[in-house]
């Protein structure tokens, strides 16, 4: 990798195929890398699509099943490694629902994920869902989650070297690109 620090936002919809896009754009770096999985095991769909990522996945990933501990997982992987970090609004229930973190919390957090990204000196694709195409909801916890989820976007954005957004496995590369 030679020490580049890189950080590639990816977003799009449910299945639009936004982590086999991150997938081969870290494994066009190199041949040894890390997948960290904000995901649980919390009723059978997810289930099923945890296991249907492991199937697909290659066996160039060492993967790490992080869930909620994401910057424990960012800090232990190897200085100049590259990996894959699916799915922020996964890990952004987990923080809100689960942890309990407010706004202020949420956000420390992920800046500290910045830092050790660059610190280490590491490429590292975030992956994450658009989930406010379809406007505004009415409820008030799905709002808040909404709009802690697009300030997160933002954040990532304003520290990323390359932002790509998947509709139906086509990347729409809005800022750098990939495999660069």
């Amino acid at each position: 990798m030679g020490g580049t620090v890189v950080i590639t936002f990816i977003s799009g919809g449910a299945r639009s195929g936004k982590s086999s896009i991150a997938e081969a754009d870290v494994l066009s770096r190199t041949s040894n890398a890390v997948y960290i999985a904000s995901s649980r095991y919390t009723d059978e769909e997810m289930s099923e699509r945890i296991r249907h990522h492991r199937r697909t996945r290659s066996d160039c990933f060492t993967t790490v099943e992080a869930g909620f501990r994401v910057k424990e997982a960012l800090a232990g992987m190897e200085e100049e490694a590259a990996g894959v970090l699916d799915c922020l609004t996964v890990w952004l229930s987990e923080a809100l629902f689960t942890e309990k973190l407010d706004e202020q919390k949420i956000m420390k957090e992920a800046t500290a994920w910045v830092d050790i990204i660059e610190k280490r000196r590491l490429y590292v694709t975030i992956v994450s869902n658009d989930v406010n195409e379809a406007g505004l909801p009415s409820n008030d916890s799905v709002y808040f989650y909404v709009h802690i989820l697009e300030k997160l976007h933002r954040f990532f954005i304003q520290h990323a070297e390359n932002v790509i957004q998947v509709r139906a496995g086509f990347p729409k590369v809005w800022k750098g690109g990939i495999g660069q």
